[in-house]
């Protein structure tokens, strides 16, 4: 009787995939890396900014104000048009949002409603 190695070959192939699959780095582009910057001036002459930056699943915000924050962040939802939802987790509040993110073109996001503009 002839012995058949296709059941072990198959197996062997599965768990290779399986490997690779699991090894393989993460392929998800980062498209809000970098120092993201907003400001203005209101009616009474008062300037105001925001500024994030993100790099490496770390952000840090600065305002005019005495409101800062800093944490950690992923990029947990994508859609056709576009659109990225990034998980922003708050050392400092001990708080997890979600906030909306559209790429506008290669130098503006538009992020919880704020059109930024990339600090160079």
């Amino acid at each position: 009787m002839k012995k058949t190695f296709l059941p072990g070959i198959i197996a062997a192939l599965i768990v290779i995939f399986a490997l690779v699959a699991f090894l393989a780095p993460n392929t998800i582009v980062d498209e809000i890396t970098g120092t993201w910057y907003t400001g203005g001036q209101l009616e009474d002459g008062r300037e105001w900014f925001v500024e994030y930056d993100f790099k490496e699943g770390q952000y840090t915000m600065k305002t005019d104000s005495d409101m800062k924050d800093k944490g950690t962040y992923a990029l947990t939802e994508f859609y056709e048009d576009g659109s990225i939802i990034v998980q922003k987790t708050s050392l400092d509040h001990n708080k997890t949002y979600d906030i909306a993110v559209n790429r506008l073109d290669e130098e503006t996001l538009l992020m919880d409603g704020m059109e930024m503009k990339l600090k160079r």
